[in-house]
């Protein structure tokens, strides 16, 4: 790898995109992770013609047109605010100084000055993929910025994760509120998916022991990919067929998820069916067995609700407390189908 680096202003950053030889995104990046206020506040560092880090960019040359292309390696966030900003998406702080400005607010001469701002960029050249990923790794690793999913996803690129990734993107768990706005940021939604796919493929495991394994044991290739898609969807179809709104907040707990999609995939694995001849009668049963377990209506002729309630409150996502949740409520659902 040969680096150098030099001052680029935020006019040249800005020209790149336009001309679409800027990639900001690439698939060893993180989401978007930022918040409005720290995004004003940078805007405000750069208004105030203050320093910030700087950015890495991996410079590709076309051998043949000798045309270029800058992929970002590090500064996704600084140049994604940036950008918004220079779109007036939001503007800058309301404070002392500052009046909430977007920028077609300021003034010619804050404009000019912000185009010429200028940037340290740290230009990469003759590397390559591993190279890259590993110095991003690193980067944020030192920087305690990344968390483990994201670290992953950075050091990571072939079927296991891209599954994941296609996975977490379906609309149920945008519509019952399975995952907050941060966790979509931080990519959280996609390591529990990742957890949900283990199960497909492997069985009940403890905790997130087995999510490192699998993305490197499955980098290059997922033998069986189809099968497992196939498996996944039509567990997420059967726990469809039973949700609705009146039951969304017994289902989004994480612990009562990763318990109900065990048994649609049990289901469907058992029986090879791929609904319920009688969803109305399995939802009033587990809707009323896990209502129960959640204020603690126990009683001694059902001491499995108790015991329920224990094993998804305590230690949820040990192994064996997944296990004996899953035999609990697979019961349910097996006494409502007639199995």
């Amino acid at each position: 790898m040969e680096y150098e680096a030099s001052l680029q202003t935020i006019s040249w950053f800005n020209e790149h995109r336009v001309n679409d030889r800027l990639e900001i995104s690439p698939n060893f990046q993180r989401r978007a992770v930022w918040l409005e206020r720290e995004r004003s506040e940078l805007m405000e560092t750069i208004c105030s013609n203050l320093p910030f880090p700087e950015i890495y960019v991996h410079v590709v040359t076309d051998r043949d047109t000798g045309g270029q292309k800058y992929i970002v390696v590090d500064g996704q966030q600084r140049l994604t605010s940036i950008f918004r900003f220079i779109d007036n998406e939001f503007g800058l702080p309301n404070n002392d100084y500052w009046n909430g400005q977007i920028f077609r607010d300021l003034s010619d001469e804050q404009k000019e000055a912000f185009w010429d701002y200028k940037v340290v960029v740290r230009s990469l050249r003759r590397t390559n993929d591993a190279e890259i990923r590993d110095l991003f790794e690193r980067l944020n690793t030192n920087n305690i910025a990344l968390n483990d999913q994201e670290i992953r996803n950075a050091k990571y690129r072939g079927a296991f994760k891209n599954l994941a990734l296609k996975l977490a993107d379906d609309s149920l768990f945008q519509e019952m509120g399975l995952f907050t706005a941060r966790d979509v940021r931080r990519m959280l939604d996609v390591e529990f998916i990742g957890e949900l796919l283990v199960l497909v493929i492997h069985g009940i495991s403890n905790k997130k022991d087995l999510l490192d394994d699998f993305y490197a044991q499955f980098d290059e290739e997922l033998p069986g990919e189809a099968d497992y898609e196939t498996v996944f969807t039509t567990a997420l179809g059967l726990f469809w067929s039973i949700y609705d709104a009146n039951n969304r907040m017994l289902f989004k707990t994480k612990s009562n998820f990763y318990t109900l999609f065990g048994c649609m995939i049990r289901y469907f694995r058992q029986t090879g069916n791929r609904s319920f001849p009688s969803p109305q009668r399995v939802q009033e049963a587990v809707v009323d067995f896990i209502d129960k377990a959640r204020n603690q209506e126990f009683d001694d002729a059902h001491p499995e609700i108790e015991e329920y309630a224990d094993a998804v409150s305590r230690a949820a996502s040990d192994r064996g407390r997944r296990i004996r949740r899953e035999e609990i409520l697979w019961g349910k659902i097996a006494a409502a189908e007639g199995i």
